[in-house]
């Protein structure tokens, strides 16, 4: 799914430090071609639904990768899978507050896709500002 020479290669636990350390480590790895509000919204919002709906625990951890195709980039992230859901956007299926992460990476990717091997990768792939 990456190119070679990817930008990002991190590792964080699942828990709730996982969206900030991963957005402080997204933005340190910024160069200018890409929108770094909108990357940080997409990789905070994969961040937390993998630590949220993942099945993970403290023992476990989430891979943030960052990387470009074709000139986008690609936010990957990746859980270990344990609890077989499959993410989708709720388009609003859910009362109350939250579950429109996935609606909001969607609406903000140009593409975004699952891959279920070696746990669950959901990744997305914004446009370039080059």
């Amino acid at each position: 799914m990456l190119s070679a020479g990817e930008l990002l290669d991190l590792t964080v636990p699942c828990d709730v430090r996982a969206p900030g350390i991963a957005r402080a480590a997204l933005a340190a790895a910024h160069d200018g071609g890409w929108s770094l509000d909108e990357s940080l919204l997409v990789a905070s919002e994969l961040v937390t639904n993998a630590v949220r709906h993942s099945g993970c625990g403290a023992v476990h951890t989430l891979t943030v990768t960052l990387g470009r195709r074709k000139g986008n980039l690609i936010i990957a992230v990746r859980d270990p899978g344990l609890s077989g859901d499959v993410a989708e956007p709720s388009g609003g299926k859910y009362p109350g507050p939250g579950g429109w992460g996935l609606d909001i990476v969607e609406r903000l990717s140009i593409n975004w896709g699952t891959e279920r091997s070696d746990g669950y990768c959901v990744w997305a792939e914004l446009a370039s500002e080059w």
